[in-house]
């Protein structure tokens, strides 16, 4: 049986490029081992990349464009992981950074503003301070977001399309977003976000209309420049935070969309839900996704993978949610054999099912030990659960 990349299994074969490794993965066709991914590997390797390749995480960023394209091929390359975020705006950024360390700490430099900024600390993702919007009126007053024409103009991603001609016939490649209900959080900060989901409906659907539309449109642009897949991140929806009543009339609706619009322009749509899933099974089902991507059982909730199996049938690849400290970063082999073991009951019979941990790797789990990690599932799983052909 030969699959749509022209791979056969039989006989003495080459390997699959990790490109082929996914796609027959997604689309229930023939792979020689299961993929692995890791969620977000540039900041789970955030500490190491003096050790593997002697830059700071400044450089992912800000390098010369040979630094960054180094960068982020490591986690093809160094970390053995079969799929790449893309890096994304202009190329050229070394014509106004410069990139220095002091006493081991990076330091960024501004050459046109000629200042300095000195990080003693990784960046953090917080909260916003004050809401952006105060009203839906406000919201439906400012231009429509940018086309995919318009995004692909001038120089704004040309750092993105060096890296996929390099890339882009050999390791699966994806960008994403936000979901439109998060995006919500990120415009308005947490109180007013969820005050009005009581108290301004209106508020919250004007920002979701906003950002349905952008994801379409970036999802049309991404697959005119080569991109394979995109991921939408759900969270604050969860089955811990809002009821099914909320979900339903605020989440739901603007994922269906949204992963309509990225299936419509030729991508791999996958959907990223944090939190407590398993009570939003049924409905995720009706999201037409080809790809989820859950956190493992935290906070006293159960997210089982048999269970996402058994209410998402066959057509769904799912990825991974191993526990990222007990597991990956603490574990010795025998918790990564019976990880891997519960982790097979999500495998299905189609064997649409990709390696991948529950959160972003800690800090304290280095590029061996994930790379290591990754390849002994590979084998556990190779003998419960073989790949097809």
């Amino acid at each position: 049986m030969e699959n749509s990349y022209g791979y056969k299994p039989e006989g003495k074969v080459r390997r699959m490029t990790s490109l082929e490794r996914m796609m027959a993965a997604i689309n229930d066709e023939p792979f020689d081992m299961y993929p692995f991914i890791n969620p977000y590997p540039w900041w789970s390797m955030m500490p190491y990349w003096p050790d593997m390749l002697g830059l700071t995480w400044l450089h992912v960023h800000y390098g010369t464009d040979e630094e960054r394209m180094r960068c982020y091929g490591a986690f093809h390359e160094v970390l053995g992981l079969d799929w790449m975020p893309i890096p994304g705006g202009a190329a050229g950024q070394d014509k106004r950074y410069r990139i220095e360390t002091e006493d081991g700490v990076p330091v960024l430099v501004d050459i046109i503003e000629n200042t300095k900024h000195r990080y003693d600390e990784f960046p953090r993702d917080g909260q916003i301070s004050e809401p952006r919007y105060n009203s839906a009126r406000e919201v439906e007053s400012l231009p429509p977001p940018a086309t995919a024409e318009e995004m692909l103009v001038g120089h704004s991603s040309s750092i993105s399309s060096k890296f996929i001609e390099k890339y882009g016939n050999t390791v699966f490649l994806m960008s994403g977003s936000e979901a439109p209900f998060p995006a919500c959080n990120r415009a308005l900060g947490f109180d007013k976000f969820y005050d009005s989901i009581i108290n301004d409906p209106s508020l919250l659907h004007a920002i979701m209309e906003r950002h349905t539309e952008s994801i379409i449109q970036q999802a049309k642009a991404l697959a005119q420049m080569g991109v394979h897949g995109m991921r939408i991140n759900e969270y604050w929806c969860s089955a811990e935070l809002i009821s099914e009543e909320h979900y339903l009339k605020y989440a739901f609706p603007y994922e269906q969309r949204a992963i309509r619009g990225i299936r419509d322009a030729g991508l791999v749509a996958i959907l990223e839900f944090l939190g407590w899933v398993e009570p939003r099974l049924p409905h995720i089902a009706k999201l037409g996704i080809n790809c989820l991507q859950t956190e493992s059982s935290l906070k006293g909730y159960r997210n089982d993978v048999g269970e996402y199996r058994k209410v998402l049938g066959e057509e769904v690849c799912i990825f991974g949610n191993p526990r990222i400290l007990q597991v990956i970063e603490q574990g010795d082999e025998e918790v990564w054999r019976q990880d891997a073991l519960e982790q097979a009951r999500g495998v299905g019979k189609q064997r649409r099912y990709v390696i991948c941990a529950g959160s972003p790797t800690t800090w304290a789990t280095t590029p061996d030990r994930l790379r290591r990690y990754g390849e002994f599932t590979r084998k556990v799983l190779a003998e419960v659960a073989p790949p097809l052909g």
